[in-house]
């Protein structure tokens, strides 16, 4: 039997999909090992993985975490037609950010013009854009199609052999 270990990075954006394949993977039989941020412990429990925790680094503003328009958190939020406020912090993300604003999925505010009005004017733009939450909800049947976690879950098998006995 396999033994897979599932390595999300911090973002809940990370975890959470992470947590669903490492479940799938339970679901199925394997032993699966899950190294997670100490706030997903328990996310990670439920799944059925045996958890090993470490403690982020990651600041955080008033006890909440911005988007970083990371992959995760952007297929997240399309597969639940949720238009997007992206606020990228790394190389990849500002790619994943402008493609948001060209795709008409929401609007993005760059790291160095994060201030409190305008990320207050940038979401009041996006909640009323009649555009924008028509994009994300067509947006989300090819996010949804796409197959999720049992999707992963059958490439992530077929690279380590095949379903446990």
């Amino acid at each position: 039997m396999s033994h897979p270990a599932v390595l999300p990075l911090t973002d809940f954006g990370h975890a959470k999909p992470a947590v669903e394949v490492a479940a799938e993977l339970v679901r199925r039989g394997h032993r699966v090992t899950q190294v997670v941020d100490e706030r997903y412990a328990g996310l990670a429990a439920e799944a059925g993985a045996r958890v090993v925790t470490y403690r982020s680094r990651r600041r955080r503003l008033g006890g909440h975490e911005l988007s970083a328009a990371d992959m995760g958190s952007m297929m997240q939020a399309l597969a639940h037609r949720t238009p997007l406020v992206a606020v990228p912090q790394a190389p990849e993300n500002r790619f994943n950010a402008r493609r948001v604003t060209e795709l008409g999925l929401g609007r993005t505010l760059p790291r160095g013009e994060l201030m409190a009005h305008a990320l207050r004017a940038v979401v009041d733009e996006v909640a009323n854009d009649a555009g924008v939450r028509d994009n994300a909800v067509r947006m989300s049947g090819p996010v949804r199609a796409a197959g999720g976690a049992d999707r992963a879950a059958d490439v992530l098998e077929g690279w380590f052999g095949q379903r446990p006995n």
